[in-house]
């Protein structure tokens, strides 16, 4: 079982600065057990994810499409909910959505073009 320190450490042994720009794209599941007491692991993963970068810049996917249904079909980036990312500046693209936190993240996600 994984903890926010160990995952932070991990990261950062791939080469990760404290300053650099990050996106993660996965899921818990490939991850592993992660000891969440508490809290969820998703709230500890992202945790982890911004101690590996504390004067750097962490983006992660909304996944926003999922929220984008018949009933109501159009995104509005102040209004349709994100599957993740909560509490975080937030890209315009309704299909390649990101939040981001830290660093310039304005900036980084104004300039965000969709791929």
């Amino acid at each position: 079982m994984y903890t926010q320190s160990q995952l932070t450490c991990d990261v950062r042994a791939l080469g990760v600065r404290p300053d650099d720009v990050i996106t993660v794209h996965t899921s818990l599941k490939a991850v592993g057990a992660i000891d969440a007491a508490g809290s969820t692991g998703a709230d500890v993963f992202i945790d982890a994810m911004r101690a590996a970068v504390p004067e750097g810049l962490l983006l992660i996917p909304t996944h926003t499409f999922r929220n984008i249904r018949e009933d109501g079909p159009v995104f509005n980036v102040r209004s349709t909910m994100p599957c993740i990312g909560h509490g975080a500046l937030r890209g315009r693209y309704p299909r390649q959505s990101r939040r981001g936190r830290g660093g310039d993240g304005l900036r980084a996600l104004a300039s965000c073009v969709p791929f």
